[in-house]
């Protein structure tokens, strides 16, 4: 496209402005780059959807009628983005990017005053934002900093805008995520916030409201696994996308489990897990996922002695006195079909009671050999 419209720009002023032509910005019109921004982000490419949208916000105004939406785009990948980096160790940088989040969302909003002619679907993705990113802050604060009046004041924010939110729409999902945000997620979100405000009645009609559905999921090694290893016992290391993963126990080659995109601690709180309070931050994040990822894992020696079944004073097993043991994790290299970032996925169908995860070799994205 752009090809011809440098024809079109030669035919009309001549070979004599070739250099004037090629000196200009060669720019992607607004719409279009503002389109890839957002099919980027629903790819999950954020960082490559935030450099889209910060193009059309760089972009002269001739080209846009409005910089709303670039700003709106922006400010949900820098959001998605915080979600991905996990850890207490990317504490500065999630927050960073969450109050960067909130302040496009905010530019946005200035801009969507002045501009009367806004349509209901850019308010409410921008109102939905806002909503999330406050939230989200709130969390934050109210974790590493406990400052109430900052906290409250995040939280009435959040109300206040999806209270805007659901007076356009109220049974608004996110087109770019309709999974992960809908309905279900924004009431749930509220009665979280009239928690941390103390108004325990709202929070409580908030949460009557939303539909929590769980899915049993099967996980299975292929049992003709006749690895080194094979006859010790077998894991499952397992969470949903943006949260840490746990351990679990596997029956042989087999796992049953359900799980809860929309709240993933119901899933921990069964098995008693021992979470930590960064961790409680992580399984509460206001950005849920339906993707899990998994790998599998074997329990092997690490320290064997020669104590015959008599003197061992540890554990014996498989005729051997085992002194410590270690958890071995499946190498998945990102060059195999069924890997991404050193996991398996497995996508968790909110409508769907029972599912079954394909059968696998380990360390394999197929079956074993006969």
């Amino acid at each position: 496209m752009r090809l011809y419209i440098y024809i079109l720009t030669l035919l009309i002023f001549g070979c004599e402005n070739l250099g004037d032509v090629f000196e200009q910005e060669d720019d992607l019109p607004y719409d279009y780059t503002v389109a890839e921004g957002w099919l980027n982000f629903s790819l999950g490419n954020y960082e490559v959807a935030e450099d889209f949208f910060l193009s059309a916000l760089g972009m002269d105004a001739t080209y846009a009628a409005s910089y709303t939406e670039a700003y709106i785009g922006l400010g949900w990948s820098k959001l998605y983005f915080a979600n991905t980096l996990i850890g207490s160790s990317y504490d500065a940088d999630r927050y960073s990017l969450r109050t960067e989040s909130l302040e496009n969302f905010e530019l946005a909003y200035q801009e969507l005053q002045e501009n009367v002619d806004s349509d209901d679907i850019h308010k409410t993705i921008l109102f939905a934002g806002l909503t999330y990113s406050n939230s989200v802050l709130m969390l934050h604060e109210n974790y590493l900093i406990g400052d109430d009046s900052v906290v409250n004041e995040y939280a009435e924010s959040a109300i206040e805008y999806s209270d805007s939110l659901m007076n356009i729409d109220n049974e608004y999902y996110f087109i770019y995520d309709s999974t992960n945000i809908n309905l279900n997620n924004i009431h749930l979100l509220r009665a979280k916030t009239f928690l941390q405000l103390e108004d325990y009645e709202k929070a409580q009609d908030e949460i009557l409201q939303v539909n929590f559905s769980s899915t049993d999921i099967t996980f299975n090694l292929d049992s003709l696994y006749q690895g080194p290893e094979s006859n010790y016992d077998m894991y499952i290391y397992i969470g949903f996308r943006g949260q840490d993963k746990h351990l679990f126990p596997m029956d042989g080659y087999l796992i049953t489990r359900s799980f809860t995109p929309l709240l993933p601690c119901l899933d921990l709180i069964a098995d008693n897990v021992d979470i930590a309070n960064d961790q409680i931050v992580e399984c509460l994040n206001y950005m849920p996922s339906n993707i899990l990822e998994y790998k599998f894992a074997i329990k092997i020696p690490s320290l064997i002695n020669d104590d015959s079944y008599y003197d061992c004073q540890f554990d014996w097993y498989n005729n051997q006195c085992v002194e410590q043991w270690i958890i071995n994790f499946e190498q998945l290299d990102d060059n195999l079909s069924c890997s991404e970032d050193g996991y398996r996925t497995f996508e968790v169908i909110s409508n769907e009671e029972s599912l079954y995860a394909p059968s696998v070799c380990y360390g394999s994205c197929d079956l074993c050999d006969y």
